[in-house]
């Protein structure tokens, strides 16, 4: 939640007019279905959380990409590890 809380303070200093996506990722372990369905909830729980943070939630989308997108594409607990994430990504300027 810490990181979370840092992200936070830097969405709110962001210039208006900034749309963010939380996009979330999960590893490759399990059905495509479950892993959509649980980047989708990943990437929600952290758009809530930063709205706790006093985000404002009409500059957050969130999306949810399942396994589709992996940043390591081996089978190790470590790569499956740094694939379960969320992203930012500026989608409006």
């Amino acid at each position: 939640m810490n990181a979370v809380k840092k992200a936070a303070t830097y969405i709110q200093k962001l210039p208006p007019g900034i749309i963010l996506e939380v996009g979330g990722h999960t590893d490759d372990v399990g059905q495509p279905a479950s892993n959509q369905t649980l980047s989708e909830n990943r990437a929600n729980a952290v758009r809530d959380a930063l709205v706790k943070f006093g985000v404002n939630p009409a500059v957050l989308q969130t999306r949810g990409y399942g396994s589709t997108r992996p940043l390591m594409k081996g089978t190790s607990d470590d790569d499956r590890y740094r694939n379960r994430r969320i992203e930012y990504s500026i989608i409006k300027q």
